[in-house]
């Protein structure tokens, strides 16, 4: 708004000064009597000025711009340009009213003058008569002004840009603030400059054509929906107008000029095209949608639309445009359509249906499908009901696998009745999902109570959180799970179980589902408690006459002099008492395993750390060996490496058992490796590799476990208890370390620990 009133104020000056002080009328006459006739007149209504030199009346007029000036028709500024001219060949003066003086017997010649001259007075002229001609010079420049300030309130509240333009260069005079912000422009930028020069980004577009051919002919120019790309505050923007180009005249009606009235409908024509867009994707959708769609009209469901997916599926043509849905399918009225429609119409509630079969007349003869289908209701925009719309797939095939699907699940679900086992199904996150029989009647619970809390309530306290964090890592690694466990049955007795789950996996490797089988097995349980605690009778009642026999037969030896031997040389008694020795030793050995191994299930075995170095325990344990088996060939690769803080011995007897594991199960090849190395983050890699039988694949997970011997026809050959192996793991457990093996039948075993390296400052770590 301010940048237009700037453009208008800069209307002629004469309309701006005039009226905002008493008029001034400036009298340019060499003939000092007419000044002072004329200024005797007027002096009580206006300020009179006069000025006899035309030249400084020119200078005058160009500074002060009076109101009305009483010229005397020969006062020139220069030889060939008299005031008159001078002043009308000025913008800022053209509009000054100017009224001639003459002598009586010149008014022939004021016909050359008429053409510029606003008036003119015949010397001498009454006071009325000088008057009146002043007063109608004002009166007029009093409605030109009112007529600009109607223009101006015009200019500046049209809805629509507007804009003049002068001269076959099209220099912008007028601009309204509509116009500058469709054009991006502020008015220092545009004004009395051509609009090309100005704005060249208008170029190119065929504006610059239009408006020469309205400036040449004079034809009004009204044009449709025009893009245009216009560099709007120094960005290029696509914008639709909508303009009218008018020629403008002078008062002689010669063309000066064009006027330019346009209205930006960017907005306008991009809705519609959006529109345009959605429809054209609406119609896109329905009719390549291999769903079957239709949108019927009324409630008499005539129908609108229907793609090529839906006639084929009623079985009709195009013909059924514009007819009642019923009337040319009235076989699905006995099957409840007619309903679902009327609801859907009357309530606006959706319909959905889910493997519904329906019998429809095609080509001739009543046809069986299945269909997943929704009617939705269709609204006008004043929100009220006006169709419906179906959309519609067939489903048969998958109907008829649901079909069998469930009818394979039940007959699943029966059978899982009838096994011995309990068995569930659980989702990925371990809700319970399903459970036979076989469980409820064991719980006394109904399905929904063991679903919600039931199974976690069931299981002993004592070994739950145990489940979880066994539970959590299956399901983090994707593995099976096994515990043994107990859980309460109906009459609150708690029975031990072996509880397996194993993940079921979908296509993309994702686990989809767990199935859980748990069987009893309290009374074998029992069986290995009471064989537990009968090994632990026995392996005390051993250890004192154990004891003993060892210390006799340590006593007997050394006693043993050489002479004595030589006088007993017939008899073996030295060699006897040393394989005496022997076996006492190994029962020694079995016996401590035993009760290691209740020590471990009670929780009572105590380690005794230090720090130590473990490549000097390796060596140690090695010779130690080798002194007993000087036969054997044991390769040492002892790499250096931290020291450890933890159990000598105990760690010392994991490496015996691995050792002498190798040893036994290399009955042909008694070449042995031990390696020692460094691991990543701080760790000390033990291993010890045999070139001995090998160990099946579904024994290796197993050797670890309490009392597992591998059966085979070499059992009666490496005898065992199987115990070694699990007090082994056990020990490597509770120093943060694992076990690991690798083996192939036929080409030997590798047994590894893995040890965390505590440095001294480090001990607290340990546990």
């Amino acid at each position: 708004m301010e940048q237009t009133e700037k453009i208008l104020l800069d209307l002629p000056a004469v309309t701006r000064k005039a009226s905002l002080k008493t008029p001034t009328i400036l009298v340019v006459d060499e003939d000092p009597i007419v000044c002072l006739h004329i200024q005797t007149r007027l002096k009580s209504h206006y300020k009179i000025i006069s000025i006899p030199n035309a030249t400084a009346a020119l200078t005058y007029i160009r500074e002060e711009h009076p109101s009305v000036v009483l010229c005397n028709k020969l006062a020139t500024v220069s030889d060939d340009l008299s005031l008159l001219q001078a002043l009308k060949q000025d913008l800022e003066t053209e509009h000054i009213p100017v009224i001639l003086l003459s002598d009586r017997g010149d008014e022939g010649e004021l016909e050359v003058y008429d053409k510029d001259a606003s008036d003119y007075l015949i010397k001498p002229f009454s006071a009325k008569e000088l008057l009146a001609r002043v007063r109608l010079q004002l009166k007029i420049i009093s409605i030109r002004e009112s007529s600009n300030r109607s223009l101006k309130n015009l200019f500046l509240n049209a809805p629509v840009a507007i804009c003049i333009l002068r001269g076959p260069k099209f220099i912008v005079e007028l601009a309204n603030d509509n116009m500058l912000q469709l054009w991006g422009r502020n008015l220092d930028e545009v004004l009395n400059k051509p609009v090309f020069s100005s704005m060249p980004d208008l170029g190119g577009q065929g504006l610059e054509e239009l408006l020469a051919t309205v400036y040449k002919t004079g034809e009004r120019f009204v044009s449709p929906e025009v893009p245009l790309s216009i560099l709007r505050y120094g960005k290029s923007e696509k914008v639709f107008v909508k303009f009218v180009y008018e020629a403008l005249l002078d008062e002689d009606g010669a063309i000066n000029g064009v006027m330019a009235v346009a209205d930006e409908i960017t907005e306008l024509v991009l809705a519609r095209k959006s529109i345009e867009q959605s429809q054209h994707r609406y119609q896109q959708m329905v009719y390549s949608s291999p769903s079957a769609i239709a949108i019927l009209k009324g409630d008499e469901l005539i129908i609108d639309i229907a793609n090529d997916a839906i006639l084929e599926t009623w079985g009709k043509g195009k013909d059924v445009f514009g007819k009642p849905l019923l009337a040319i399918m009235p076989e699905v009225i006995d099957q409840g359509f007619d309903k679902l429609f009327h609801h859907v119409y009357t309530t606006g509630e959706p319909r959905y249906g889910y493997e519904v079969p329906v019998q429809l007349m095609r080509n001739g003869k009543m046809e069986l499908s299945y269909y997943t289908f929704v009617y939705q209701a269709q609204r006008n925009m004043a929100g009220e009901i006006e169709g419906i719309a179906i959309i519609a797939n067939e489903v048969s095939p998958q109907a008829e696998l649901s079909k069998k699907i469930i009818e394979s699940e039940s007959h699943l679900r029966k059978m899982y009745d009838l096994m011995p086992a309990k068995i569930t199904n659980a989702d990925p996150d371990g809700g319970v999902t399903y459970c036979n029989r076989n469980w409820l009647d064991y719980t006394g619970l109904s399905f929904a109570d063991f679903s919600r809390f039931g199974y976690y309530n069931i299981m002993h306290p004592d070994e739950l959180d145990e489940f979880r964090k066994r539970m959590e890592k299956a399901a983090k690694t994707g593995t099976d799970f096994e515990m043994e466990m107990r859980f309460m049955n109906l009459e609150g007795e708690y029975k031990w179980h072996l509880n397996r789950a194993s993940p079921v996996r979908d296509e993309a490797g994702n686990i989809s589902m767990w199935i859980g089988v748990t069987t009893e097995i309290h009374e074998m349980k029992e069986v290995e408690i009471k064989k537990e605690d009968f090994l632990k009778m026995v392996s005390h009642e051993l250890k004192t006459p154990v004891t003993s026999i060892k210390g006799y037969v340590q006593m007997l030896l050394a006693m043993l002099k050489e002479e004595q031997q030589a006088k007993l040389a017939p008899l073996p008694v030295r060699s006897s008492l040393l394989r005496v020795q022997v076996q006492v030793e190994r029962l020694t050995k079995l016996v401590n395993e035993i009760l290691d191994i209740s020590r471990f299930k009670e929780n009572k075995l105590e380690l005794h750390k230090q720090t130590f170095n473990f490549n000097n325990l390796v060596d140690e344990t090695v010779q130690d060996i080798l002194h007993t088996k000087p036969h054997l060939t044991i390769k040492i690769f002892n790499e250096p490496v931290c020291e450890f803080y933890g159990d000598k011995d105990r760690i010392g007897q994991v490496i015996i058992n691995f050792i002498t594991n190798a040893i036994k199960y290399s009955p042909v090849d008694e070449l042995i490796e031990v390696r020692v190395k460094q691991g990543e983050n701080k760790q000390i890699l033990f291993s010890v590799k045999d070139f001995g039988i090998g160990i099946e694949k579904k024994h290796q997970e197993k050797i670890f476990e309490r009392f597992y011997r591998v059966e085979g026809k070499n059992e009666n050959i490496f005898a065992g208890f199987g115990i070694g192996l699990f007090i082994a793991n056990e020990i490597v457990k509770r120093h943060n370390g694992f076990i690991k093996l690798e083996s192939k039948i036929g080409k030997g075993s590798v047994f590894t620990f893995v040890l965390p390296c505590y440095e001294e400052n480090n001990k607290e770590l340990a546990y």
